[in-house]
C-alpha cells in the first residue's frame, strides 16, 4: 500500500514540501490507514500533518464511540486534531434531503471552513474500491462523461492518496502494521444504495473479472482522457462565445452534445450547483425555443434574446400593509417596509399647464384629493387587483398590465399600491385609476406620488 500511495502522490503532485494536510479520519479501516501512512511518512513528504473528525450523531453510542477512539489515536501520535458536531438527520429534514446527502455536505463544509481558516489541504481516504461504487452509482442515475471520471484523485484542496488501493488493500495494511479501527454498523446496511452496490452488485462483478480494480482503472483512466478533451474544446466555446455568464444560444446549439453538456455543466456549477441528467436535457430542449425552468436550490435556467444562462431566484419580496392618510404624506417623506420611501407633492389642478410642462409625465401619477373615497393604505398586491388607466378606455387586471410590461413573476412582489375603500388608487408603474385622476380644470388640490429607489 506504501509504495502505491507515493506513487499517486507523486503523480498527481498532491504534496509540496512545507504543506499544511489535514486528514479527515472517521475511525475506520481506510481513514486509520490513511493517517498512519500520512504520519509516519510526513517527513518524507515534507508535510506538516492534522486531522479531523466530524459526528454525524446519527448512531447514538456508536458515533460517540467513533469520536472517542479518533481523539484518542490523534492524541496517542500527537496529531492536532478538529472535532464537529453536526445533527444530521436534523439537517437533512430540514434541507430536505437524504441523510447520506446532507452528512456528505456537511463533512465537505468542515473541510472548507480548515482550509479557508488555515490553508491546508484535505486528504480523503476515499480508496479504487469506493470509487468503483461511485462509478457503477453515477452508471445507475444516468451519468454523462464526468461521471464516469469518478473521484477526482485532487480537486483543489482535496487529495485522495488512498485512490489507486483497494479496501482489501487497505485492510491488510492495518493488520500488518498492528492498526485498530472501529466499524460503521450502518455499512451492512443494504437500505443505503452505496451499500447494496458493494454488498451485492460488486462481488457478482468480481466473479466475472477477478481482475475488476484493474478494469475500472482503465476505464477511468479513458474516461478522463476523454473528458480532458471535452473541457478543453468547452474552455475554448466558452472564450468565444460566453460573456459574463451567458452564452449564444445559436453557437452553443451548433456544438457538438458532450460540449452542449459541459457547458451547461460549467455555468451551472458558477452558481454551486449541480445538473442531474434530466435538467440537463430539458436545458437543451429549451435552448432550441425559449424560456425558463429551475434546476433546484434556488437556481433556474434561462434562454432568451438568443442568449441563455442560469441565475438565482430572487427571494420573494415580503407582503406589507400600512395605513396612512393626505395628512401624513403631507407632512413628508414615507419610509416603507421594503428600505424605499415614497414622496408626495401636493398642488391645485389650476397648475396644470405649468406643471405638464415642467414635470413630463408626472400627471399620471397625481390624484384628485377630492375623489378620494374613505381611508387610505399602501400596501403590496393580494392578487385579483385592477386598474382602469385614465384615457385607455379598458379596465384591465394589475397581472395583465405586468404581463405586458414585461416584468417576471419574481419583480411583481415589490410593486406598490395605494388603495382606497373603492380598489386601488394608484399602482407603481403605472400611475393613477381613471376614476380619481387629476383632471385639468376642476380646481381642487391634487398630490403627485413617486418612490425613492435609494435614500440616503
Amino acid at each position: 500500500m506504501r509504495d502505491k500511495a507515493f506513487s499517486t502522490i507523486e503523480t498527481h503532485r498532491m504534496f509540496r514540501q512545507g504543506d499544511l494536510v489535514c486528514a479527515a479520519v472517521s475511525g475506520g479501516a481506510d481513514s486509520v490507514a490513511l493517517l498512519h501512512f500520512l504520519y509516519t511518512n510526513r517527513q518524507a513528504l515534507g508535510i506538516t500533518l492534522s486531522a479531523c473528525h466530524l459526528n454525524h450523531c446519527l448512531r447514538g453510542a456508536e458515533a460517540d464511540r467513533d469520536e472517542a477512539f479518533v481523539r484518542e489515536l490523534c492524541a496517542g501520535w500527537g496529531i492536532p486534531l478538529t472535532v464537529e458536531r453536526a445533527e444530521i438527520a436534523a439537517l437533512a429534514r430540514e434541507r430536505r434531503l437524504s441523510e447520506e446527502t446532507a452528512g456528505r455536505e456537511a463533512r465537505y463544509a468542515l473541510f472548507e471552513r480548515l482550509h479557508r481558516q488555515t490553508g491546508c489541504k484535505v486528504a480523503t481516504a476515499h480508496t479504487l474500491s469506493d470509487n468503483i461504487e461511485t462509478v457503477l452509482f453515477s452508471m445507475v442515475r444516468g451519468t454523462g462523461l464526468r461521471g464516469m471520471c469518478g473521484i477526482a484523485p485532487v480537486r483543489d484542496y482535496l487529495c485522495r492518496p488512498l485512490i489507486g488501493i483497494t479496501r482489501q488493500e487497505v485492510e491488510d495494511y492495518c493488520r500488518q502494521q498492528g492498526l485498530d479501527y472501529v466499524t460503521d454498523s450502518t455499512n451492512a446496511d443494504p437500505h443505503y444504495t452505496r451499500n447494496r452496490l458493494r454488498l451485492e452488485v460488486v462481488p457478482q462483478l468480481y466473479v466475472i473479472n477477478p481482475a475488476l480494480p484493474e478494469a475500472f482503472s482503465r476505464l477511468i483512466e479513458a474516461m478522463e482522457e476523454g473528458y480532458a478533451l471535452v473541457g478543453a474544446e468547452t474552455g475554448r466555446f466558452l472564450a468565444e462565445h460566453g460573456t459574463d455568464g451567458r452564452v449564444d444560444t445559436a453557437a452553443f446549439l451548433a456544438a457538438p452534445g458532450a460540449v452542449q453538456r459541459e457547458v451547461l455543466a460549467r455555468l451551472a456549477g458558477k452558481w454551486g450547483a449541480g445538473l442531474s441528467a434530466r435538467h440537463t436535457e430539458l436545458c437543451r430542449e429549451l435552448a432550441a425555443g425559449s424560456g425558463a425552468v429551475e434546476i433546484g436550490g434556488g437556481i433556474r435556467f434561462l434562454s432568451r434574446g438568443g442568449r441563455l444562462w442560469f441565475e438565482r431566484e430572487p427571494v420573494p419580496a415580503r407582503s406589507w400593509e400600512i395605513g396612512t392618510s393626505l395628512a401624513e404624506l403631507r407632512r413628508g417623506p414615507l419610509p416603507l417596509p421594503d428600505g424605499r420611501v415614497l414622496h408626495a407633492a401636493f398642488s391645485r389642478c389650476e397648475y396644470f399647464e405649468k406643471i405638464e410642462k415642467d414635470f413630463d409625465g408626472c400627471l399620471k401619477n397625481t390624484l384628485d384629493c377630492d375623489r378620494i373615497y374613505g381611508k387610505i393604505v399602501l400596501r403590496t398586491r393580494r392578487g385579483g387587483e385592477t386598474l382602469r388607466p385614465p384615457g385607455r378606455g379598458v379596465t384591465k387586471t394589475l397581472k395583465a398590465l405586468l404581463q405586458e410590461a414585461g416584468i417576471p413573476p419574481a419583480g411583481r412582489g415589490r410593486l406598490v399600491l395605494l388603495t382606497d375603500e373603492a380598489g386601488v388608487l394608484w399602482a407603481e408603474g403605472f400611475g393613477c385609476d381613471e376614476r380619481a385622476a387629476a383632471l385639468p380644470g376642476q380646481g381642487g388640490e391634487t398630490v403627485t406620488i413617486w418612490i425613492e429607489e435609494n435614500p440616503l
